[in-house]
């Protein structure tokens, strides 16, 4: 999507206040894939950390981790989403105004049973509006891009895990919400997300709505 050059001006200048406020590099041509890493923790108890600190409470026998670039991991998440209403494309494509790209998967053993991919961007820098500035930063927000678990897993608490790590991860960035948006047909993806306290806007795509979370 084009956007205006006064648009691109301010997105640039709000992501180097974000820069300077986190002592990083990010700019509006470089899109970092940030490394948690894997999780350990007691799986009899349900819970695991991550190299953050972050506790995450997952089903027994299952671990949620973050999935890297060119691992064996990809290939079995990239192979799920796919079958996933063909989201497989999603996991993998460039986000213009992301400086942050995650992909975090739940696992069993081996078997990739649930996929979750959040970008961290400023808020409405994909729509080209000027970025929101509270205490002289510019607000930002956690879009998730890509989510879906197994027809055979759901209903088990898996994506609760992922949409919860996806999240602790985005508040730990100082992230002011968590947005995503869904066809109305993602019945159990809508429940998901009312019992966890998001709120709807209706989407102009199709018939889908936007949820929003305030971190």
């Amino acid at each position: 999507m084009s956007r205006p050059g006064t648009s691109s001006c301010r997105f640039a200048a709000a992501l180097d206040v974000l820069a300077r406020r986190n002592g990083s590099e990010a700019s509006g041509e470089d899109c970092r894939v940030g490394r948690i890493g894997a999780a350990d923790g007691d799986a009899a108890r349900g819970e695991q950390r991550d190299e953050t600190g972050i506790m995450l409470r997952v089903p027994r026998g299952f671990v949620v981790t973050e999935v890297m670039p060119g691992s064996e991991r990809l290939e079995a998440l990239l192979d799920l989403a796919d079958s996933v209403l063909a989201q497989a494309r999603y996991i993998v494509s460039e986000i213009p105004t992301a400086f942050e790209s995650h992909v975090l998967g739940a696992f069993d053993a081996s078997e990739c049973v649930g996929f979750l991919r959040y970008i961290v961007q400023v808020i409405g820098s994909d729509a080209g509006r000027p970025p929101v500035v509270h205490d002289a930063v510019p607000l930002t927000e956690g879009f998730v891009e890509a989510f879906g678990v197994a027809p055979g897993s759901r209903r088990r608490g898996i994506g609760s895990a992922l949409q919860a790590g996806a999240q602790e991860r985005c508040r730990a960035l100082g992230c002011h919400q968590m947005r995503s948006r869904s066809p109305v047909t993602s019945i159990e993806n809508y429940a998901l997300k009312v019992d966890a306290g998001y709120v709807l806007h209706p989407s102009k795509e199709n018939d889908s709505y936007y949820f929003l979370l305030k971190l």
